[in-house]
């Protein structure tokens, strides 16, 4: 009867122990998704500046400067502005 009991005790104590551990990594998955996200985002952020920082250094490169206010001609001879 006493080993009956102790058996018991070990099988909740098992049982209890699984379930916490399974909560602790159905936690640890759900913030593991949040940071794959978190990371592509900044992947992304990062290649779009280091594209951004290509782009002005090459136009450096070449001696180029902005752009100015430019005027389009219009089909009766006159100019429009566009700002």
């Amino acid at each position: 009867m006493t080993l009956l009991f102790v058996l018991g005790v070990a099988y909740l104590l098992q049982v209890g122990s699984l379930s916490t551990k399974g909560y602790v990594i159905k936690d640890l998955e759900s913030n593991l998704a949040d940071l794959k996200e978190q990371n592509e985002r900044w992947e992304i952020e990062a290649r779009s500046l280091q594209a951004i920082e290509s782009i002005e250094t090459e136009a450096r490169t070449l001696n180029l400067v902005p752009a100015g206010t430019v005027s389009h001609p219009s089909p009766d001879g006159n100019f429009s502005y566009q700002r």
